[in-house]
């Protein structure tokens, strides 16, 4: 998808990452922590990547969502591979070339991405 794209569907109110190696939209929430959602681009301006910033309450699948036991990703996945990252663990699948990634910490699910086949789980 390109940039143009992702700025029809979740609009322009979006922070430019200044220290990210390439370009990348943070979409905060307006008040309070800063929580939502990242999306990065490779240098053709396409999305590679869309990750959670923080831990938004409400969002995952149902049955695997922030907040919720880590364990509870076995039961849509039993087999995920883990990947060890700074400060978290991704368990992560691939769909396709695709990959989706469950973010954990301390037991507990705290954010998800989705990227795509070059990309690494740890964002």
């Amino acid at each position: 998808m390109p940039q143009a794209r992702v700025k029809t569907l979740w609009g322009s109110r979006y922070e430019v990452c200044s220290y990210c190696k390439v370009t990348t939209w943070f979409y905060e929430y307006p008040t309070g922590e800063p929580l939502g959602a990242a999306v990065k681009f490779n240098k053709a301006g396409k999305v590679v990547s869309v990750f959670t910033l923080g831990s938004p309450v409400g969002w995952g699948i149902k049955g695997a969502m922030t907040f919720d036991p880590v364990t509870n990703v076995y039961t849509f996945y039993p087999n995920p591979i883990q990947k060890s990252c700074i400060g978290y663990v991704a368990l992560y699948v691939r769909i396709g070339q695709n990959t989706m990634s469950f973010y954990t910490a301390n037991g507990v699910i705290y954010g998800f991405a989705l990227t795509g086949p070059s990309e690494s789980v740890c964002q």
